[in-house]
C-alpha cells in the first residue's frame, strides 16, 4: 500500500497535479515523521501538513492514541528542525501544521529567542489568523446541507441551506457561534490564563470530549507556564 501510495504522488507530480502528504501525528506513527521528511526532500514533494489528532468521530474514539505532552513538544521541534534544514538547502516545500494553535505560540517562542527582529510580524500573522477558525472564518456544510461551525462538529447543525441562505444562517444569533466568535471570553483553566488566547484559545472539541465542558481547557496544550505569559 506505501509503494503504492507513493508510486500515485510521483504521477501526481509529473502530471503537474497539485501534491502534498497530510500526516495526522500519532503514538503510534510519530517516529516515522524523520523518514517522512526524507521522501518529502527525495521526491520533490511541495506541501506537507501534520496533522494533530482531534476527539470527534472516529477519533473520540483513538483520544488514546494521541501523543503526550513532551512527546508533542518534542515533534514540534522535529518538524522546526527539518523546516530550517530544507529551506537552507534551497528545498521549495510549504510546511503546516494543523489543529493545534498552541504550535503558534509556541513558534512564536522561538522566533523572540532565535528571530527577534520578526516577533512583531509573526504575532501580527497570528492575529489575523486568529486561533481555531470554527464559527469565524470556517464552515463545513454535510451532504444533506446541514451547517457545521466546523468539519468536526457534525453532532451540532446552525441551520439547513435548502432552507434559508448560508449568509442567513451564518449571521443569526445562534448561542454556539456567538461563543465561537468570542471565544476569549469563554475559555477557563489554561486558556483562560494564557495571555494568548486571542491568538489560540485551544480547541473546543477536545475541550468537551475530555473534559465534558465546551470552554474547558485543550488537553492537547503541551505550552509551559513561562511561553503562556
Amino acid at each position: 500500500a506505501f509503494a503504492d501510495a507513493l508510486r500515485g504522488i510521483r504521477a501526481c507530480l509529473n502530471n503537474g497535479v497539485k501534491t502534498g502528504i497530510r500526516f495526522t501525528v500519532n503514538k503510534y506513527n510519530q517516529d516515522d515523521l524523520p523518514e517522512i521528511f526524507e521522501i518529502i526532500e527525495r521526491e520533490g514533494i511541495p506541501r506537507f501538513c501534520m496533522y494533530h489528532l482531534v476527539y470527534a468521530g472516529r477519533g473520540r474514539e483513538m483520544a488514546d492514541m494521541d501523543t503526550s505532552i513532551g512527546e508533542k513538544r518534542d515533534i514540534l521541534e522535529l518538524v522546526s528542525r527539518k523546516t530550517v534544514e530544507l529551506y537552507e538547502k534551497g528545498v521549495e516545500v510549504e510546511i503546516l501544521t494543523t489543529d493545534n494553535h498552541a504550535d503558534g505560540i509556541f513558534l512564536l517562542n522561538h522566533i523572540k529567542e532565535q528571530q527577534p527582529e520578526r516577533q512583531e510580524e509573526i504575532e501580527q500573522l497570528l492575529q489575523m489568523h486568529g486561533g481555531c477558525s470554527a464559527g469565524t472564518k470556517f464552515a463545513n456544510i454535510d451532504p444533506r446541507g446541514n451547517v457545521h461551525p466546523c468539519q468536526f462538529w457534525q453532532d451540532y447543525s446552525v441551520g439547513n441551506i435548502r432552507e434559508k441562505p448560508f449568509s442567513e444562517i451564518w449571521t443569526s444569533d445562534d448561542e454556539l457561534m456567538i461563543k465561537l466568535r468570542e471565544k476569549d471570553k469563554h475559555v477557563k483553566g489554561k486558556c483562560g490564563d494564557c495571555s494568548y488566547k486571542s491568538l489560540c484559545s485551544g480547541c473546543r472539541i477536545r475541550a468537551r470530549a475530555v473534559y465534558d465542558d465546551l470552554w474547558a481547557e485543550d488537553p492537547a496544550c503541551y505550552l509551559t507556564q513561562a511561553e503562556m505569559k
